[in-house]
């Protein structure tokens, strides 16, 4: 006998949901990439000399730190902090990436293989260096146009927002999997609770002093006999696949 399950659509708000918090897993891998790896690129020698940002205070900032002062600035009409810029960039850094994540999540398939999941997510990475570094950034002069940067630095864009994209792709892609569909879980473990509370007398008597004796004798026989039957349910050759659990974990 074999069991199917069939996830329900999911709303776009909670597909976009997923898709942020991927986006938040790939901007935290990327973060990685851009301070482990990617320096040793070479920047190679500007063409010309950047213009933006132009403030004073922007000098030994980042984008996202810019970003951050002048949100504050802007809205708050207070100054930030130099100790706080790093945290307030990092949040913007991650508010970026939810954002595109959430985009993603509203346009990616839910079944994809890994090698079209890889593809998926190294496309969303290259448009989202092309939008936001080349068109964004420059419009609000948080940065300057393409033409002004070295090839290094462009190469460093490419791959940083290459990794985020694969990152981001793989992790939707497991959020999107019908064994994290939280609803189907919930009514399974809606429907099992009346079981529950009718061998809750059961579980008291084995936990009694003679139910652990005949648990202790019984114990070797079940340890020989359930590998096999898990292993088989694992594979799904006798039992299929089957979701178990409130989340719907994949048990076959």
């Amino acid at each position: 006998m074999h069991f199917r399950y069939r996830a329900r659509p999911e709303s776009p708000w909670w597909r976009a949901g997923k898709g942020a918090l991927a986006g938040v897993v790939g901007t935290v891998v990327m973060t990685q990439a851009q301070t482990k790896l990617l320096p040793r690129i070479p920047e190679g020698k500007a063409p010309k000399q950047p213009r933006y940002p132009m403030e004073p205070e922007a000098k030994g900032e980042n984008a996202t730190e810019t970003v951050a002062r002048r949100l504050v600035e802007g809205v708050a009409h207070r100054p930030l902090p130099r100790r706080a810029r790093a945290a307030a960039g990092m949040a913007v850094h991650l508010g970026t990436g939810a954002f595109w994540g959430g985009l993603l999540g509203l346009l990616m398939p839910r079944r994809l293989s890994p090698a079209a999941t890889a593809g998926w997510g190294a496309a969303w990475g290259a448009g989202v260096w092309g939008l936001n570094d080349n068109l964004v950034l420059p419009l609000f002069k948080v940065g300057d146009w393409p033409n002004r940067y070295g090839i290094g630095v462009h190469a460093r864009a490419v791959l940083a927002h290459a990794v985020y994209g694969v990152a981001t792709a793989f992790a939707l892609r497991e959020l999107l999997s019908p064994r994290f569909v939280l609803g189907p879980g919930l009514g399974t473990a809606r429907a099992l609770a009346p079981l529950a509370r009718a061998l809750r007398p059961a579980g008291r008597a084995a936990a009694s002093r003679p139910g652990r004796r005949v648990a202790a004798r019984s114990a070797p026989a079940i340890a020989r006999r359930a590998p096999p039957l898990v292993a088989r349910a694992a594979v799904g050759r006798r039992f299929g696949p089957v979701k178990m659990g409130a989340w719907g974990i994949r048990a076959g």
